[in-house]
């Protein structure tokens, strides 16, 4: 893990970026957010490394901490969606906002730009919130991932133990958490098994995405929202990718709400009608999202509409500031976006999806 420690005096971003307020203050009697009962029980056994997390918090997790953070505050673990890297996609939005609010917080790259496997990209978000946790002042961890990387965390919570037992918060943008239309259209299923099955190649991920996938199937069985956590989905009835959204079928961006006081969903044209979002804007710069984003880790409970200054959804869409800016054009830091081109390589794709684990299994048995 590579660590920063910021202070008032030489944090750049903080001075650059004017402030928004946009949440309220916990409700009367309401405990603040580092105040509530976090005694963890005991855990079961997490699943057997595939991967080195020595290696993973070396090479693949950054994290920056802030001598003047708030008073118990969890740390925030952000974790980017398919064809990206952490600083290429949170360096110049999410980063430089949470400068802003003082919030330590680690930025997580897993392999192959996100297409590969899922179950290997969920042990780097493990390794990820533990060396959060390390720097977390309440010793807690709030999840903030878009797409892919918002779908991918709920294995890891699920089926890792000691990850479910230190997060707090989880903030969803625009997760296909039950698979998404665009992963269907490829006619590579149909091809299985037969004489052309190459034809049907792909990279791994994009089997996981069917709505079929034996991934999605485990990844929801039981309990969509595990452990107590608060959970808060974020979605868009014109996000082009992740489909359908409500209006053409049950939003795939949506978990069952089972616990009302812990888990909330928000299309966001619900609450600000004619707003216009995109799959990736919803995930790095939609100020609506951003300021809800925030609110859910600044203060209890699951994103509180109710929070929320109204007048956000009047806002420009886009959280641009000359830090932004300025953090945009040095994004990728020592990365190019040249390193993924080897994903259009067609001998690294598969022609079916990637074996479920034999730790889900355990579990879940068939997933039925």
């Amino acid at each position: 893990m590579r660590t920063r420690r910021l202070t008032l005096a030489v944090a750049a971003l903080a001075l650059t970026v004017p402030a928004v307020h946009a949440v309220a203050a916990p409700p009367d009697g309401a405990p603040a957010k580092g105040l509530r009962d976090r005694t963890a029980s005991p855990v079961a056994a997490d699943p057997a490394w595939t991967v080195d997390p020595a290696v993973v918090a070396a090479e693949s997790v950054d994290c920056v901490s802030y001598e003047d953070a708030p008073a118990l505050a969890d740390a925030v673990v952000l974790v980017h969606g398919t064809s990206t890297q952490g600083h290429e996609q949170y360096a110049w939005n999410y980063e430089v906002r949470l400068a802003e609010e003082r919030l330590p917080h680690c930025v997580v790259t897993y392999p192959e730009r996100g297409f590969g496997d899922m179950q290997v990209s969920a042990e780097y978000v493990a390794v990820a919130v533990q060396e959060a946790a390390r720097i977390s002042p309440s010793g807690k961890v709030d999840l903030v991932g878009h797409s892919q990387g918002a779908t991918m965390p709920r294995w890891t919570v699920k089926y890792w133990p000691s990850v479910q037992a230190l997060v707090d918060d989880f903030v969803l943008h625009a997760g296909p958490n039950h698979g998404t239309w665009a992963g269907d259209v490829a006619v590579g299923p149909s091809l299985a098994g037969t004489p052309l099955a190459p034809l049907g190649a792909r990279p791994p991920v994009f089997w996981q995405f069917r709505t079929d996938s034996d991934f999605n199937r485990y990844l929801n069985h039981g309990d969509e929202t595990p452990g107590e956590i608060d959970y808060t989905s974020v979605y868009a009835h014109t996000d082009e990718l992740v489909q359908p959204s409500g209006l053409n079928g049950p939003a795939t961006a949506a978990l069952a709400v089972d616990r009302p006081d812990k888990v909330v969903n928000v299309n966001v044209q619900d609450v600000c009608p004619g707003r216009l979002v995109d799959h990736l804007s919803l995930g790095t710069t939609d100020r609506f999202v951003m300021e809800l984003t925030i609110s859910a880790l600044r203060t209890p409970g699951p994103g509180d509409l109710g929070a929320l200054d109204v007048a956000l959804c009047s806002l420009p869409d886009q959280y641009v500031t000359p830090a932004t800016v300025s953090a945009l054009f040095g994004a990728g830091g020592e990365t190019s976006f040249e390193d993924g081109a080897a994903w259009f390589d067609q001998s690294q794709y598969v022609t079916q999806e990637p074996s479920i684990r034999d730790y889900a299994i355990a579990r879940d048995g068939s997933a039925d």
